[in-house]
């Protein structure tokens, strides 16, 4: 998990290109359209306020069926793409095309607690916030549904499904209400803070263990709903290690070596540290 920093993507959500959201969702919101310097572009932010308008006039049954009917989120994973590359936000997982969806942190259409035995804090879940681009987050399936992990015996089931616990329950957002008073359980990658608590060893495993007894309930619970102990990303996350190892040390065993040339001791200097950069940068897994 990494920060993913809203400010980055917060203008482009404001100018989406008419022809990227008709791709997606046809002309439904024709109304919505305005040009710019003969382009036409909509703001998401349009959307966003056409759909809570719907949806406050609606039951809770009828409103489950308007945000079943109307996916329209998946007009920014272009956006997310090109700005954070293909990958999970949770993970950091690389993810194919069938890999790909937009999680809705706070659930939308119910919110759970705890699983056993099963506690709502939402029974009708955050739905004013089905679609505020502040809710979304790129998911992989791993991290997004619940399964068990198939390279892993009688494995419990993961997955963040529609569980989103907080710290005390109590402080839980009133229906079409502020959520600013919640503090969620689940670690999220637009926490600045966040994303530091997650620490590995060498064999890709993640160190659960931390000096704040409320961080270390996070971790834990934040590897069990995203699925971030699954062996698979155990073995990538390893590989990972290795290679930024190798690239270390091979760089400075030329650097300690007396009979190599100062040029050459500062190339492989120079391609150590130019991987580590590439694999630093926000859109690498």
């Amino acid at each position: 998990m990494r920060f993913i920093d809203l400010t980055e993507i917060k203008d482009y959500i404001k100018k989406i290109p008419y022809s990227d959201v008709s791709a997606v969702v046809g002309n439904k919101h024709d109304d919505l359209k305005k040009k710019i310097n003969g382009k036409e572009f909509i703001s998401w932010l349009d959307i966003e306020k056409k759909h809570l308008n719907n949806l406050e006039k609606l039951d809770i049954e009828n409103r489950k069926i308007y945000i079943k009917d109307n996916t329209d989120w998946n007009i920014l994973q272009k956006i997310f793409l090109r700005e954070f590359g293909l990958k999970c936000w949770y993970s950091e997982a690389p993810m194919g095309n069938n890999d790909l969806s937009i999680d809705h942190y706070r659930p939308k259409n119910s919110s759970k607690q705890r699983e056993k035995p099963t506690k709502y804090n939402l029974k009708n879940g955050y739905w004013w916030l089905a679609y505020d681009w502040k809710n979304y987050r790129l998911s992989g399936v791993l991290s997004n549904i619940r399964r068990r992990d198939r390279l892993k015996s009688n494995d419990e089931v993961k997955g963040k499904g529609d569980y989103f616990p907080l710290i005390d329950s109590k402080k839980c957002a009133k229906e079409n209400g502020s959520y600013l008073g919640e503090q969620p359980v689940l670690l999220d990658p637009f926490t600045s803070s966040d994303p530091g608590l997650l620490n590995f060893d060498e064999d890709g495993t993640i160190i659960i263990k931390n000096s704040n007894d409320i961080d270390e309930f996070r971790i834990k619970k934040s590897v069990e709903y995203y699925a971030l102990d699954i062996e698979i990303l155990n073995i990538q996350r390893q590989g990972i290690w290795n290679d930024c190892k190798n690239y270390i040390e091979e760089a400075n065993n030329y650097w300690k070596d007396d009979s190599v040339e100062y040029q050459v001791k500062q190339t492989h200097k120079n391609i150590c540290f130019n991987y580590l950069r590439k694999k630093s940068k926000i859109k690498e897994p």
